[in-house]
């Protein structure tokens, strides 16, 4: 790393800024002359970086220029001395237009961990650069976009670091691969059902099975799925039914000049729009999902799974089960046993009387009877009647009455 012993200072616009004692060019030719060897444009690029992370000028030059791929050995003395001037504003948040090549090579030491403390920081201060500087570059924003996904990938970030940054981070286009290689972690029926879907032409959702009963058929498809998957993963059997998948050559951070030493851990990497890649022996590679084979037979699985259902279900309308092999038969028959039993399970848990309680339930029965007969006791005694309702009476009186105003008839003479 750089050390300017006896350096003086300057004002420049409020901004303290050191002045080196030494010449650049000076400085370049020394560490040219200390990287003996063979070196790649990239490896010499890592190491000038790493000496001169530290490095501030004063030496403003802001003509434009063009270089592809700018680095410090094929910059001009007055170029570089205008780069490293306009950086060291920068970093004092000083922000103003450059030439297009300086904003590279600041991406550049960034993608390589050149003046930050750890990958976060970089990641930060490279998003924080593309916004600051779209709208005086507005061709560096494609790189970044490109750039900032590799940097995901090679430093293992969290992936969801790029939903707000992405303009395709979350729009779900491609998560085939990605489901398939991570079936065993998916707790979601939905999220698998949809993934099987994806893969196969039998429209088992416009089945009018499926229709009245959509959630028995996604249990049962699902399992029978998983657990065939993992038969077959486990043997590398998995393209006979699930597809083969091809991993394809992927250069990181391309355009761009990059040698971090840093060595990637081994495994996928999933981001959040379902692009999946590997690093595996020293290679990345992007992950491509060939399902063109497994049509027929994940088809044919399909609707055996839909005809063993109707048969069980008692449905009306039977389908003819396709021929499969035996494995896909005996899947589907212990999958289906397993979750009808399950079924009914639940139904008779439903149903489950607590017998523990009906003594409680008896106990407040007969002290509640008990309570009613007490009440009962100590109610008034009923007063006798000892006169007639004045209705009745005035009945009695209108009686007597008639027969007291009989008409008096005679008797019928003797002939």
């Amino acid at each position: 790393m750089a050390n300017f012993e006896g350096a003086t200072s300057t004002i420049y616009d409020d901004v303290t800024i050191p002045q080196p004692s030494k010449n650049l060019k000076e400085l370049i030719t020394k560490l040219n002359k200390a990287n003996t060897g063979i070196k790649s444009d990239a490896q010499l690029f890592y190491d000038q970086a790493v000496s001169l992370v530290d490095y501030e000028d004063n030496c403003p030059n802001d003509t434009p220029f063009f270089k592809l791929t700018p680095t410090y050995a094929n910059l001009t003395l007055g170029q570089l001395r205008g780069y490293f001037t306009w950086r060291t504003r920068v970093r004092h948040g000083l922000l103003e237009n450059c030439p297009m090549p300086y904003a590279l090579l600041y991406c550049y030491e960034l993608l390589n961990q050149i003046g930050v403390t750890d990958p976060d920081t970089g990641f930060q201060q490279l998003v924080a650069f593309m916004q600051n500087y779209e709208s005086f570059l507005p061709n560096i924003k494609p790189f970044l976009h490109l750039w900032l996904k590799d940097y995901v990938l090679f430093y293992d970030l969290d992936p969801q670091l790029l939903a707000d940054i992405l303009p395709d981070a979350n729009n779900g286009q491609n998560l085939l691969p990605a489901n398939l290689l991570n079936l065993d972690q998916i707790q979601d029926l939905d999220v698998i059902f949809a993934t099987i879907m994806q893969m196969a032409s039998y429209k088992l959702t416009d089945s009018i099975f499926f229709q009245k009963e959509p959630e028995a058929v996604k249990a049962v498809v699902c399992q029978v799925f998983t657990t065939l998957w993992q038969q077959h993963a486990q043997q590398n059997r998995g393209e006979l039914l699930f597809g083969e998948y091809h991993g394809y050559t992927y250069m990181l951070f391309k355009g761009a000049v990059f040698a971090n030493p840093h060595r990637p851990k081994k495994g996928y990497r999933f981001l959040p729009n379902g692009d999946c890649y590997e690093y595996i022996r020293s290679e990345w590679r992007i992950i491509k999902w060939d399902p063109l084979r497994t049509t027929t037979a994940l088809n044919a699985l399909l609707k055996a799974c839909e005809s063993r259902m109707r048969e069980a279900f008692n449905f009306k309308r039977k389908i003819k089960a396709p021929k499969v092999p035996t494995e896909f038969t005996r899947c589907i028959e212990t999958v289906l046993a397993q979750y009808l039993q399950a079924q009914q399970v639940q139904k008779q848990a439903a149903i489950k009387i607590d017998r523990s309680k009906l003594n409680n339930i008896r106990a407040a029965a007969l002290d509640t009877q008990q309570k009613l007969l007490v009440d009962s006791e100590e109610e008034e005694p009923v007063q006798p009647i000892t006169s007639l309702p004045k209705q009745k009476r005035k009945h009695k009186q209108m009686t007597l009455h008639m027969k007291l105003h009989r008409p008096y008839r005679r008797p019928n003479a003797v002939s």
